[in-house]
């Protein structure tokens, strides 16, 4: 594993940051045009970087819970075991081996619940989260790169802040103060940001369905965001009480897996059915 991942920061530093780190300090000047290619790197580089936050991988538990709830309910559901062990008979009838012990519902249960053992390992974990990198470095975002991106900029006397979570995402809802934080870059009125340097902020808004039109958002409210996804601090290049206190009302509103970013809403009574079902038997 520690190869791996070796291999991963590797190409990450050659593949995809030191690219955007030769251009990033020109998007200061007012005059640097943002052009398809660079913008095509930038993807890459911001997918990737919003999945190496220590926020981020607050993810994994939110995951872990996800899982455990999906293979109970297969383990609840007769008719699904009974079509995997239908499958599987089938399966083993086929292939070359010939038919050896025979397929039962006990035997499905035990597969399933194996499944879930390998999920809850420190190191299955942990290698979850290195897949995770490496689709990101091969895999390209189209909707996000092709959306409409907007560079924002303010003031020395009241600049962007960063935090150590710094690719964030908003909803602005009906009321235009308020806000869904953590929603997904393909959902509904998404908008994203990452703040470039003190006066720079890139705000996207990927090609996705929108049903209100967009606000520009003010400075204050870019930070608030960076604070509310922040694990331990947002780092300012002034010392102001103004910004301060913005950052302090917002700290803790976006938790990864609790309060951003959850994934319950969506349906997982056949995601363990699926996996099953594609399974070699005997879970080898």
């Amino acid at each position: 594993a520690t190869a791996k991942e070796k291999e991963l920061e590797t190409r990450l530093a050659y593949e995809i940051e030191e690219p955007v780190n030769q251009f990033l300090p020109l998007l200061d000047d007012p005059d640097f045009c943002l052009n398809d290619e660079l913008r095509r790197r930038l993807t890459h580089y911001i997918i990737l970087l919003f999945h190496r936050s220590e926020a981020r991988r607050g993810l994994t538990e939110h995951l872990h819970q996800l899982t455990v709830m999906a293979v109970n309910r297969f383990l609840e559901n007769e008719q699904q075991i009974n079509t995997v062990v239908v499958q599987w008979t089938i399966d083993q009838r086929h292939s070359r081996a010939g038919l050896r012990e025979r397929i039962t519902p006990d035997m499905v249960k035990r597969v399933a619940q194996k499944l879930l053992k390998h999920y809850e390992s420190d190191r299955s974990k942990q290698a979850n989260y290195a897949e995770t990198i490496e689709r990101n470095i091969t895999f390209f975002d189209d909707e996000f790169y092709s959306g409409e991106w907007r560079i924002i900029r303010t003031t020395s006397d009241y600049p962007f802040v960063i935090s150590d979570a710094p690719v964030t995402t908003w909803e602005r809802l009906e009321d235009a103060n308020s806000f869904k934080y953590g929603v997904g870059f393909h959902e509904l009125n998404v908008e994203a940001f990452l703040p470039i340097s003190p006066r720079v902020c890139l705000h996207i808004l990927p090609r996705i369905y929108r049903t209100r039109e967009v606000r520009m958002p003010s400075v204050s409210e870019i930070n608030a965001v960076q604070a509310a996804f922040s694990s331990r601090a947002c780092y300012a290049n002034i010392c102001s009480e103004e910004i301060d206190a913005v950052l302090q009302k917002n700290f803790g509103k976006a938790k990864m897996g609790k309060t951003a970013f959850t994934l319950w809403h969506r349906d997982y009574s056949n995601w363990v059915y699926q996996v099953m079902m594609r399974s070699i038997v005997n879970g080898k």
